[in-house]
Order: structure tokens, then C-alpha cells, then sequence
């Protein structure tokens, strides 16, 4: 189950914590990270592995959507 898989930047903010402190680094890759987690997707599907994002605002499309308390 994913929670806080976001991947996109909401009122500015990158994070729900919002940034981190200097000198940490503040850009995201998130077009990257949305790539790469294609090819687990892709891996989890074929080991029968569902996995299922509960972010309702995630860019992530890869995996199948639920909702938390559902799931639960």
C-alpha cells in the first residue's frame, strides 16, 4: 500500500513538511521517480504483487487507486 507517493508539488510545496533546511538539496525529480516506479510496477505486476496507492492526489497512475480505509 502506498501512502505519500504524491510525486507533483501541491501550493508550492514539495513536501507535506514543506522544504527542507538548507544546504539540503530542494529540487524534486519528480517526472524521474514516476518513470522509475513504471518498472516496479511492471516487476510487481508479474510476481503477483498488487499494489494499490491510497494518495488520492498522486500523480502515480501505474498502480491501482484505493481508497485507505477500504483497504484496511
Amino acid at each position: 500500500m502506498l501512502l505519500g507517493f504524491t510525486m507533483r508539488e501541491i501550493g508550492g510545496q514539495k513536501h507535506f513538511h514543506g522544504d527542507h533546511e538548507k544546504p539540503l538539496v530542494q529540487t524534486q525529480q519528480f517526472a524521474e521517480w514516476i518513470h522509475r516506479m513504471n518498472f516496479v510496477a511492471n516487476d510487481a505486476h508479474r510476481m503477483g504483487c498488487d499494489i494499490v496507492n491510497c494518495d488520492p492526489l498522486s500523480a502515480l497512475q501505474c498502480f491501482r487507486m484505493g481508497d485507505l480505509e477500504s483497504e484496511l
